[in-house]
């Protein structure tokens, strides 16, 4: 199966990266530079993007079965909203609207526990729960829009 990996260098999808090339796949690997890239050359395909501008990775979907999207830019400290926002939020619209265009079958997206913020309680949370503390209050928040990949002709998993 051929797999784009984005956030390829990071915690999650560097062991994504590790475990796809061992099960044999090709795997293709979007990094904003590769020149800092840890990941191994012989095993992956690495190419230089970001997913802000679709058009440096839209030519590297095509013929792709499946991306999974673990790109993210976290943690809340010195991060101006905005930022946080086109990183995460419009950068995900871009890749889910790139994988349409290029008729990527299956999209995996990779989120973290950090947009829940602080929680105080003890109960689990749940992918309908509203943010947390951390992110309430914003003009244009993201947990309001809708599911965007399937009303794009996609799969949602």
């Amino acid at each position: 199966m051929k797999i784009f990996v984005t956030g390829a260098t990071g915690l999650v999808g560097k062991r994504l990266v590790d475990t796809l090339s061992e099960q044999q796949h090709e795997v293709v690997c979007l990094v904003r530079d590769p020149s800092r890239s840890p990941l191994d050359r012989n095993k992956v395909t690495v190419a230089c993007g970001d997913l802000l501008d679709m058009g440096s990775y839209r030519r590297c979907l095509r013929g792709i079965d499946l991306v999974y999207n673990c790109a993210a830019l976290t943690g809340f400290w010195g991060i101006k909203w905005q930022e946080y926002y086109s990183n995460n939020v419009e950068a995900t619209m871009n890749l889910l609207k790139a994988c349409s265009e290029a008729d990527v079958p299956n999209v995996v997206h990779a989120s973290t526990t950090l947009l829940h913020g602080a929680c105080d309680d003890a109960v689990p949370r749940k992918e309908t729960d509203p943010p947390g503390r951390s992110l309430r209050g914003t003009r244009n928040p993201s947990w309001q829009r809708s599911r965007p990949w399937p009303s794009l002709g996609g799969r949602a998993a």
